[in-house]
């Protein structure tokens, strides 16, 4: 017989391998439908209604995706839904969330570097495709990433292993041979209270120099469980300087659970609402330690914004470094190759 569910112990439910909610969107609702029926979880998460998900594919006239299209989702002349698509051409909506009129058709039209392009979606329609009649050309791919990082005391095995792990990640993306312009950003995290509640390294194209910033960050402080995530995410969403055509990923790395957001403070579900439209996609990078609320939260976060869930050792695991090298590495490689894939015949 189960014990009985406590948010504040180790999540025994925690994936054992990488999630992407996404492609496994049916268990996904199930989960969340658990998570609706426990009243010790009311007031401590933020319950996002995804289950009406809709998609929208953008194609060049080869049948290429378009990244990056600018997409209008309007409902009686109205637009209600404005977002980019992702490398692979494709992004979701939610009616509900968008405030939707239910039984009411949509219109969609978009601008994208190769021309515009209209489509119709009827209401209860899953998917549009809009076909542009320009061809997205073969050009140096810009690629934004940023780190969000706990840097409370608990992270310090981890914060020694990051910046090592970065620098193998980006040896290895340099030398697939791709057309790249590469920029980095930060931003580390704590607590209130604390010497700092975030800390934000500007996008960068001067490599080197940002991985000895972020070889100087250090781990202190903590103490109780939550973090604020929240804020950070915030400032990496909103206040990083991010290119308008480029691939944008984000990695959040922690092993806590996110601070409950109260009036007036940021959420770090409305950022991921915002990432989604901005065509950042957002990886949850979960250290073993936080409770069933911090997955709860992050594999929400990743859901949102089209990334994956991905559980790693304690941070003092020794295997740690490589796995994050390899994580790092394998999600920039796919986000380039997603934006370099041929059309499809």
């Amino acid at each position: 017989k189960r014990a009985a569910f406590s948010p504040v112990t180790p999540d025994a439910d925690r994936p054992k391998k990488v999630v992407d909610d996404n492609a496994e969107f049916p268990s996904f609702l199930k989960y969340l439908a658990v998570w609706k029926r426990r009243p010790i979880a009311a007031g401590q998460f933020k319950y996002l209604k995804v289950d009406d998900r809709r998609s929208v594919h953008v194609r060049d006239v080869k049948g290429g995706a378009v990244p990056m299209a600018v997409v209008d989702l309007k409902q009686l002349g109205k637009i209600v839904w404005r977002a980019r698509t992702y490398g692979d051409g494709r992004f979701f909506f939610y009616p509900a969330m968008a405030r939707a009129k239910p039984g009411q058709p949509w219109s969609a039209s978009t601008v994208a570097l190769v021309s515009r392009g209209k489509g119709e979606l009827g209401a209860s329609a899953e998917s549009v495709t809009l076909k542009l009649p320009g061809k997205n050309a073969d050009k140096t791919i810009q690629l934004d990433m940023a780190l969000v990082v706990d840097t409370t005391a608990s992270m310090k095995p981890a914060l020694k292993m990051l910046q090592p792990a970065l620098l193998n990640a980006l040896k290895r993306l340099n030398a697939l041979g791709a057309k790249l312009d590469l920029k980095i950003g930060a931003v580390a995290y704590r607590d209130a209270g604390e010497a700092y509640l975030t800390k934000r390294l500007p996008m960068s194209g001067n490599l080197p120099q940002l991985l000895e910033r972020i070889a100087t960050l250090e781990a202190a402080g903590g103490g109780d469980t939550p973090d604020a995530l929240d804020q950070g995410l915030y400032v990496a969403i909103d206040q990083l300087s991010w290119r308008r055509d480029s691939a944008k990923v984000v990695f959040v790395l922690t092993d806590a659970t996110p601070k409950p957001s109260t009036a007036g403070d940021q959420d770090h579900t409305v950022s991921a609402i915002r990432a989604a439209a901005m065509g950042i996609r957002i990886h949850s990078l979960a250290l073993e330690g936080h409770d069933a609320l911090g997955t709860l939260a992050l594999r929400q976060l990743a859901q949102m914004a089209c990334g994956q869930f991905i559980p790693l050792p304690k941070p003092a695991d020794t295997s740690l470094q490589g796995r994050l090298a390899d994580i790092i590495f394998g999600r920039l490689r796919a986000e380039v190759q997603g934006w370099q894939k041929p059309p499809k015949k």
